[in-house]
């Protein structure tokens, strides 16, 4: 109970040799029929799965009005999470597939398991991530990838940052090497066209500060000092990024950006959105390391003004509620997930 995981499949990355040949080398008279039967998750109620997916805003026919949402609702559950928040997180935990919730709690699977969350979702160039796995881990690591990255997409995307959460304990117990390769290799997918999609970048942001932090936890990033104006230079240009990613048509990025600026006061009103320039990674991941220096206060502001941009046409969807999230986690946010997230567009409308 203590030593295994209880897998079939966990001899695939296993360090030491089987617990039953480790036993018997102690014990030459051990039969592994003296293992005792354990159940190793808790007990779930499929009856009540499908009930709980139409509360949570998770059936396919449901339409949830983003009008229950505000960017000040949503800044003020930041680190506040209420009993709706907490029964609605029970509710995804409650629905996630066997699969996948067995794979994030197990140390060796949970690593395949992040590898698959990764992928493209759209399956324009996940042939090209699947062949690169196979090259770093092999062909048969890599069908397991295939079958989490394929249960992932049936499951929804919903799912995809809470089972990074629930991963985070089991890699905890893979050794520093390790961890710094997955850091490493599943950067790599998410370039392999050239191009890399905000949420993705902002998921692998959060997947990498993590690990670091598991690697060396004295890592985890401090608040910095910084003048006022390249932070508000980089408050605004994350604005600039998510209108621009979120919106097809350039006029309304711009109406978004504009709605979005006004939270910040009137020194945001001569900012320009720049409509000719396709933000970079690089410049997100720039901007992000700048505004780590605001205090709770100018969070809780940045916040309310990324998720105007996002709720200026008055839907949230599912990646829309992942990036908002994924920014947050970037920039240690305590923000829970969000209820009230409409599924029938689960695409944004811009390029992401």
């Amino acid at each position: 109970m203590l030593f295994g995981t209880g897998s079939k499949l966990s001899g695939l990355f296993a360090t030491h040799p089987p617990l039953s040949d480790r036993i018997r080398a102690l014990d030459p008279s051990f039969d592994e029929g003296d293992y005792p039967v354990v159940t190793l998750r808790e007990q779930r109620i499929p009856s009540a799965a499908s009930e709980e997916r139409q509360h949570a805003g998770f059936a396919a026919d449901t339409n949830a009005p983003a009008a229950s949402l505000s960017p000040g609702s949503i800044g003020d559950s930041v680190a506040k999470p209420t009993e709706a928040h907490i029964a609605f997180a029970e509710r995804i935990l409650q629905t996630v597939p066997e699969l996948l919730y067995d794979a994030a709690h197990s140390p060796d699977l949970s690593y395949l398991l992040t590898i698959a969350l990764i992928l493209d979702r759209s399956g324009r160039v996940s042939e090209r991530q699947f062949n690169l796995a196979a090259e770093q881990l092999g062909e048969q690591r890599t069908q397991l990838i295939r079958k989490f990255y394929d249960a992932l997409l049936k499951a929804g995307p919903q799912y995809r940052l809470p089972l990074l959460e629930i991963a985070f304990p089991a890699m905890r117990q893979r050794p520093a090497p390790q961890l710094q390769y997955l850091i490493d290799l599943t950067g790599r997918p998410i370039e392999i066209d050239g191009e890399t999609e905000l949420s993705d970048f902002c998921f692998y942001r959060v997947l990498a500060t993590n690990l670091r932090h598991i690697i060396n936890p004295s890592s985890s990033p401090k608040r910095r000092r910084a003048g006022r104006k390249p932070v508000r230079d980089a408050a605004v240009e994350l604005l600039r990024i998510v209108a621009h990613y979120g919106h097809a048509n350039e006029s309304d990025g711009e109406a978004a950006f504009r709605a979005g600026l006004k939270r910040f006061g009137k020194w945001g009103e001569s900012c320009a959105y720049d409509v000719n320039r396709n933000p970079s990674t690089a410049a997100l991941a720039k901007s992000l390391d700048m505004l780590v220096a605001l205090n709770g206060e100018g969070r809780k502001m940045l916040l309310e003004s990324v998720t105007t941009v996002v709720l200026h046409d008055e839907q949230l969807n599912v990646s829309e509620a992942e990036l908002i999230r994924a920014i947050c986690a970037s920039l240690e946010i305590p923000l829970p997930p969000q209820i009230g997230v409409s599924l029938n567009s689960d695409t944004n409308s811009g390029s992401d």
